[in-house]
């Protein structure tokens, strides 16, 4: 079973390279997959506790606009029971990013397909402990020109109006240099599970 994760910094177009992917062997959940940002803890879950973390996780709504009106769930792609996907994770105890990990993985298992990809922030913080869980991981991250990223940022979600914070204009600045500088250092020290690669190439 593979799994990628395709990842980077905000408004870089991961969202958008993962809509445009149609493969009938690829299960893909086009939506935040939320790997490090559901449930922040490196606390082990045990496992009469998986059920409830796996109904959790599946009706997460990811918010598409400011105003929090407009959402969508995993199980809106994903379109299995929890308790089909707990009976194929054979586990007896879990932190919360392997939970969605083996999630996914059951996923392809029910669906009888060979890959899944999923869209996700930031896999640079969290993907060399996943390496260490699931071999066949790989973690692909999109760059944008920053000064089109960082742009765009200013303007998510609230366009036309944009936030005039010149602390989150830095952080953001910021942020995209240390996802790069991240990114490199893990493609260097694990060339065969991550890639690297241009928005502009694509879009």
């Amino acid at each position: 079973m593979t799994g990628i994760i395709i990842s980077g910094p905000a408004r870089c177009g991961k969202n958008s390279l993962v809509n445009h992917i149609t493969n009938k062997d690829i299960c893909v959940l086009k939506l935040d997959a939320l790997i490090r940002g559901f449930q922040k803890s490196n606390k082990k879950i045990e496992r009469k506790l998986f059920l409830n973390f796996i109904k959790k996780y599946l009706v997460n709504p990811r918010y598409q606009d400011s105003y929090k009106k407009k959402k969508n769930f995993p199980y809106e792609y994903v379109k299995l029971s929890a308790d089909k996907i707990l009976k194929k994770i054979n586990f007896s105890k879990l932190s919360s990013s392997q939970l969605i990990i083996s999630i996914f993985d059951s996923w392809i298992k029910l669906k009888k397909k060979k890959y899944w990809i999923v869209p996700d922030l930031n896999a640079e913080v969290y993907c060399q402990e996943l390496f260490k869980f699931k071999s066949n991981l790989f973690v692909i991250f999109i760059f944008r020109n920053p000064i089109e990223a960082i742009t765009a940022s200013l303007y998510w979600r609230t366009y036309p109006k944009k936030n005039n914070s010149f602390a989150f204009f830095i952080y953001k600045i910021i942020l995209w240099n240390l996802s790069y500088f991240i990114s490199v250092r893990i493609k260097n020290k694990m060339p065969d599970s991550v890639d690297i690669i241009n928005y502009e190439n694509f879009f």
